[in-house]
């Protein structure tokens, strides 16, 4: 009996492009995560903010540095952006919600008090996310405020809508008349030293700040080293000369009242001049803070002019900076405050209230509870260790009168350096030791704990790497960090991934795994150039790594090169029977689709009908190839062959497997780093032997 001509209907047609299509389609981009952070406008103040605005009073537990910038705007007001930089330790104490709630108000007050104008928001922010990144640095703000020219006080509070810590701080702004005022210059602007170093929240809409790219928004309070040449940004209207200088001031108490010194004049270099809009002038120049005692100062730009100079002063406004030897290091000052690596914001307790004095933390009750706790660690009950650890730094890190986050690192962190004197080998078990506690900490929403213990990790990292300088030790060292990127990852925004990249390379340069999860993560964000790269670095020693081949050819096509990621494809949809164990399964199914989906949008579809089948041969019932093969079939007609194709699917559990190949491919080899971490705690377990006997203990 003949075989029946059945057509797929329409119907049909459009659900298997559907399924190859959309499906195929969206994981072949990069992720799309739920919005882990918004900035939604405040309906009303409360009235305890308000009258807190009104009252002008400074202080609270919460610090932060703002910046107010105005440019020019329209209707002869300005546009004042006011970008806030908001540390994040303290404003993790006490949060236990994974969302995190930050009131941000502010009041520009003229003479008298009255109120010119002012903004309120909320900012929200998924700490499942971005917590590691809150607690690293912290939250900057960026919100905007339309004046017209006058002096101004701006208040600002900043309140943890949950804790109901809060911060306030007044700002004295300038706003000139742009029309009018000639020789305006704006607060000198400072890019960060990274990118990606604050969890950023931006008010909706274009923001004038653009133009003092890559400066935007520029830094609230930069950190500069002294002796060393600075790059920054100055920007300004009707200059009339580009021969500008720099003043430092530092702010002295002289009789009861805060008045500013001069105490440097210095010569910068223009490397670059742009003109910006209505006017605007932007200079990119460099200096030296030279002969100046760490601390803190006021700069500002000036143009140098003479007394029969009609047009008299120029406008210069300031901006706070902290010098402190070594400079930033590649963080912000928030970041370096929390490691006790910076001189602080002045804090006072909440401002409602009087200024408690803060409690001396004694060195040596803290040393013992901490060995105590290492002593459960080394009798082989990491749980009541943990439980220890955690109760201690509870105690110290929270209430009224907590200690400062930095004072106890110290502690905890000078235990650990004596035992590792003799015993580096404990380094391993009690890093293991404190990742348990950021992973404990995390599921808990204990923010503060959680990135205590990072901290905590870390630094215990950077011992190993000290005491373990040999190439094999370093990689050693790699290998934890690797292990705690494993529960890191989770919760850590983009820049910070990044950095721990980076800082795992730094140990050992050619570690596969740091180099495709950082492949993976730039193939998320849409920089497949970096992703590029990155590959290109992990194949010149790993030459047959599969996945990187893999990733390469995807890349090279995204980037329009769809000659060489063909040629790359080919090769590992060659490659022979007996080396595709070595070189990885999954790659080799994975390049049959790639190859396929580049053929059929180069309209080559008997070509790429051929490679699909090719496939289905070394890959029987390979659900995707199976999915092109029926596309490819109702494309070229073959209603009955799409359907034939397509009918075992029908009969096949949905999903087939819980987690494919594809869904491995697109996201970050977490279930890698959990089996290295895993591994390492196995290991680590071997050394508490070492660790009974640094503490003068039996081993069990």
């Amino acid at each position: 009996m003949p075989r029946p001509t059945v057509f797929l209907p329409l119907a049909a047609s459009l659900l298997a492009v559907a399924l190859t299509g959309s499906a195929w389609a969206d994981e072949a981009r990069p992720a799309r995560p739920a919005v882990p952070l918004r900035v939604l406008p405040t309906g009303g103040l409360h009235v305890e903010s308000a009258a807190l605005l009104m009252s002008g009073q400074e202080g609270g537990t919460i610090p932060f540095a703002a910046l107010p910038i105005p440019f020019l705007g329209e209707g002869g007001r300005a546009r004042v952006p006011v970008i806030v930089e908001i540390d994040g330790t303290d404003l993790l104490a006490g949060q236990h919600d994974p969302l995190l709630r930050i009131e941000i108000s502010m009041y520009a007050l003229a003479a008298g008090d009255s109120v010119q104008a002012s903004r309120m928001d909320t900012i929200e922010i998924d700490l499942e996310q971005l917590g590691a990144g809150v607690g690293e640095s912290g939250v900057r703000y960026v919100g905007e405020l339309s004046l017209p020219p006058d002096s101004y006080r701006v208040r600002i509070l900043v309140r943890n809508m949950a804790t109901g810590e809060l911060g306030l701080r007044t700002l004295a702004v300038t706003v000139p008349s742009f029309q009018k005022d000639a020789g305006i210059l704006l607060p000198p602007a400072f890019a960060d030293p990274g990118p990606d170093l604050w969890i950023t929240a931006r008010s909706a809409g274009a923001s004038p700040l653009a133009v003092l790219a890559p400066a935007d928004p520029p830094s609230a309070r930069p950190i500069l080293a002294p002796d060393e040449d600075v790059s920054l940004l100055v920007a300004g209207w009707k200059l009339g000369s580009d021969d500008l200088r720099m003043q430092i001031f530092r702010r002295v108490l002289s009789e009861h009242e805060e008045k500013s010194e001069k105490v440097s004049d210095l010569p910068v270099k223009v490397t670059e001049r742009r003109q910006g809009p209505d006017g605007l002038e932007i200079f990119a120049v460099t200096f030296r803070p030279e002969k100046l005692d760490p601390g803190e100062y006021d700069l500002r730009a000036t143009i140098p002019r003479s007394a029969a100079d009609p047009r008299g002063d120029a406008l210069s406004m300031s901006t706070r900076f902290v010098l402190f030897p070594g400079g930033a290091r590649g963080s912000v000052w928030a970041a370096l405050n929390s490691g006790g690596r910076a001189p602080e914001i002045p804090v006072a307790r909440k401002a409602e209230a009087p200024r408690e004095a803060p409690r001396k933390l004694e060195p040596g009750p803290v040393r013992k509870a901490y060995r105590d706790a290492l002593a459960h660690l080394a009798a082989g009950d990491p749980a009541a260790a943990a439980a220890a650890v955690s109760a201690l730094e509870t105690s110290l890190l929270t209430g009224k009168r907590r200690h400062a986050d930095e004072d106890v690192t110290e502690i905890e962190i000078g235990v650990v350096r004596d035992l590792a004197r003799a015993h580096p080998e404990i380094l391993e078990p009690v890093f293991m030791l404190h990742q348990g506690i950021y992973r404990d900490s995390a599921a808990a929403h204990d923010y503060l704990l959680m990135n205590h213990a990072r901290e905590i990790a870390l630094l215990i990292a950077d011992l190993h790497a000290d005491l373990h300088r040999t190439p094999e030790g370093r990689k050693r060292t790699a290998r934890l960090v690797l292990g705690l990127a494993a529960d890191l990852l989770k919760t850590a925004p983009p820049g910070m991934r990044e950095r721990t990249y980076r800082r795992i390379l730094d140990l050992d340069p050619d570690n596969q795994e740091t180099l495709i999860c950082l492949a993976v993560d730039m193939e998320r964000q849409g920089r497949y150039q970096d992703a590029v790269e990155a590959l290109t670095r992990l194949l010149k020693t790993h030459p047959e790594h599969g996945e990187g081949r893999l990733r390469l050819a995807v890349d090279r096509i995204r980037l329009g090169n769809a000659r060489e990621g063909r040629r790359l494809l080919e090769e590992l949809v060659r490659t022979p029977p007996d080396q595709v164990a070595s070189v990885g399964a999954p790659a080799v199914a994975l390049a049959y689709q790639e190859l396929v989906r580049l053929l059929i949008d180069r309209d080559e579809l008997a070509e790429a009908e051929r490679v699909a089948r090719e496939g289905l041969q070394r890959s029987p019932g390979e659900e995707k190839l199976m999915f092109q093969l029926a596309l490819l079939q109702d494309l070229q007609h073959d209603a009955y062959g799409a359907r034939e194709t397509l009918e075992p699917l029908e009969q096949r559990p949905r999903p087939p497997d819980p987690v494919s190949e594809r869904h491995r491919y697109n996201a970050l080899p977490l279930e890698r780093l959990e089996a290295l971490r895993d591994e390492l705690a196995t290991n680590a377990a071997g050394h508490l032997a070492d660790l009974a006997a640094a503490l003068g203990r039996e081993a069990p």
